[in-house]
């Protein structure tokens, strides 16, 4: 690979992709960064679509645990994960539930909690 075209990530920051099967185009399709030293801060701003889809409800949820922050625009978070090709809208109980076992995933493979996960938005 061309040393120009690699990415850098700040100091303390690992990053991760790979195919998981989600685009049927076979390309890669899934992200992880995990924060070594963590947590990071994560402040956000979220759609004022009045039916945001699950991943924007979990992490409205997950930054609301980690700073108190009633209306969930900022928090901290260990490890982040970003699909592309499925971006879980209008899906109900089954896309929150969805989203709850890739948080738990995430929190297992990263050795935190499911509240310091944060789902990046699907490229």
């Amino acid at each position: 690979m061309d040393p120009e075209l690699r990415a850098t990530l700040p100091k303390g920051f690992r990053a991760g992709a790979t195919r998981a099967g989600i685009k049927a185009s076979g390309n890669p399709d899934l992200a992880v960064i995990v924060v070594d030293r963590g947590p990071a801060s994560v402040a956000a701003t979220f759609t004022t679509n009045r039916m945001p889809a699950a991943p924007v409800l979990l992490d409205q949820r997950h930054l609301a645990a980690t700073s108190g922050d009633p209306a969930g625009r900022m928090g901290y978070a260990d490890a982040f994960l970003s699909t592309s090709g499925s971006a879980n809208a209008a899906t109900g109980a089954d896309g929150m539930a969805d989203q709850e076992r890739l948080a738990q995933a995430l929190a297992t493979a990263t050795g935190t909690t499911p509240e310091r996960t944060w789902r990046c938005p699907p490229a």
